[in-house]
């Protein structure tokens, strides 16, 4: 309710309380009816600027669980690819854990296949900055 409409109510109470020709019934009845109207149309005005408020709270929640899902399904993408080179990994060392142990010679094709594996590193890096800026505004 604007500034301007709760003085003129104001007014009207002042009014009431000084006119001389009404009984003080009557005055306390339009004094209660002014105060009731200025109560309800704050209350009102309150309620519909917390109601604003939430519908926005909903879309920033909205927008930020949407963004959230995304990392998610980034690390889970990145996981699988994580996992399938521990895999390979694991076949490069057992191929030549095998041929180690059975004192035989190491195939060029299965080296060429597993020298890269051998060589790289797998880190899981992950997509964590939306849930930390969550975190941090509480």
């Amino acid at each position: 309710m604007p500034e301007h409409e709760i003085a003129k109510h104001t007014k009207a109470i002042y009014k009431a309380w000084n006119e001389p020709n009404k009984k003080v019934r009557e005055r306390v009845i339009e004094i209660f009816i002014e105060i009731a109207i200025i109560v309800f149309a704050i209350s009102l005005s309150l309620l519909l600027e917390r109601w604003r408020e939430n519908q926005h709270e909903r879309k920033v929640e909205k927008k930020f669980l949407i963004g959230l899902k995304q990392d998610l399904h980034n690390d889970v993408i990145q996981l699988r690819s994580d996992s399938a080179s521990y895999f390979n990994l694991l076949n490069a060392w057992s191929y030549l854990r095998r041929t180690g142990i059975n004192n035989e010679t190491v195939n060029y094709d299965s080296l060429n296949k597993y020298g890269n594996t051998l060589t790289n590193t797998t880190d899981f890096i992950p997509n964590y900055s939306r849930f930390e800026a969550l975190k941090s505004s509480g």
